[in-house]
């Protein structure tokens, strides 16, 4: 019954600010608060466990496998935000027209595979982000934060090409 409770409240604030799909992301966010309290026994004790993973990837899996609603975007974001991972970059839809601006093209079915996820990440963070120094963290944030302006940077170039 409190678990009801839980969710008709994270129901109605989504349904407040706008968001989509808020019927199953209430049913996820539910689900995740019960799997921190039951199986993790805190978030707290989370962080510590994923600390503790060697693998950043490692890292990813287990929040893929046991959170429901974070896939492959979302539990790199997660780790990002965390500091948990650094050799990570969660494409999103936002990196991708950027990358489809300068002629970067791939596939976008090819994200939806987890082995070929990690094969455009490698090549991003091997091509791009060694280059010019940055992690694949540090050029995920970098990309994201400056959305606008790199979108515009880069039409202003093309005009003048």
């Amino acid at each position: 019954e409190h678990e009801d409770e839980v969710e008709d409240i994270i129901r109605k604030v989504l349904l407040n600010v706008g968001a989509r799909f808020y019927r199953n992301k209430a049913r996820a966010l539910t689900w995740n608060l019960k799997v921190l309290k039951m199986k993790e026994g805190s978030p707290r004790l989370l962080l510590v466990k994923l600390s503790e993973m060697k693998e950043e990837m490692d890292r990813v899996r287990y929040l893929m496998k046991n959170f429901k609603y974070i896939k492959r975007k979302g539990a790199r974001d997660l780790l990002i935000e965390l500091g948990l991972a650094q050799s990570v970059i969660a494409l999103d839809q936002r990196i991708i027209n950027i990358l489809e601006k300068l002629d970067i093209n791939f596939d976008k079915k090819l994200v939806r595979k987890d082995d070929l996820y990690c094969e455009v990440e490698k090549e991003l963070i091997s091509k791009i982000c060694k280059p010019l120094g940055l992690s694949g963290a540090q050029f995920d944030r970098m990309l994201y934060q400056n959305y606008d302006s790199i979108l515009s940077f880069i039409e202003e170039q093309l005009k003048q090409a």
